[in-house]
């Protein structure tokens, strides 16, 4: 009996060496590009890459705790933020796994709308979340943590979030519904 073998799209994988190089995957199950953190090369087989699930892009492993959104407004007094329709606010944290120090930017950050459409962290929000440490240099073997925050249409929901380790990333999906 033959296998009803699929081959998946190309995507990068990591070299012992640390280089980068492309790779195609051949399967017989649904397949979601990402990783956890765990090993190198150990890709998750799974469809939900879903909340509290670590996975990993590049150099960062991400782990997204919750996603709440409907928030009408943030902040207080002058650094209170009114939405344009509604924010959603993502708590994340990321460990830097690698030799490499890195930096998390707000406008790599995204967050699927139902709809489909891509919206990007909103970096006016560092002065309103001024605590947290999400957007701080990440040192090897650095965690850091913070509340993304993203302004998407009313009539609409959170459905993902594609996280990136920089602006060359292949980026991680993780379900939030």
């Amino acid at each position: 009996m033959q296998a009803n073998w699929r081959k998946m799209p190309l995507h990068t994988c990591h070299a012992t060496w640390g280089k980068l190089l492309p790779c195609v995957f051949f399967t017989q199950q649904p397949f979601e590009f990402g990783h956890p953190a765990t090993e190198i090369g150990q890709f998750v087989k799974r469809n939900d890459l879903s909340l509290g699930l670590p996975v990993r892009d590049g150099n960062i492993q991400f782990v997204v705790s919750s996603v709440r959104c409907g928030v009408p407004e943030v902040g207080s007094g002058l650094v209170k933020r009114t939405a344009s329709g509604q924010f959603c606010l993502a708590d994340v944290r990321a460990t830097n796994v690698k030799r490499d120090a890195r930096t998390l930017y707000e406008p790599f950050q995204k967050l699927v709308d139902s709809a489909g459409r891509k919206h990007s962290a909103d970096i006016t929000m560092r002065v309103v979340f001024r605590d947290q440490t999400i957007w701080d240099k990440i040192q090897p073997g650095e965690q850091v943590r913070g509340t993304m925050v993203f302004d998407i249409p009313k009539n609409v929901s959170a459905t993902a979030l594609e996280l990136h380790d920089g602006i060359a990333s292949g980026g991680v999906t993780v379900r939030v519904r």
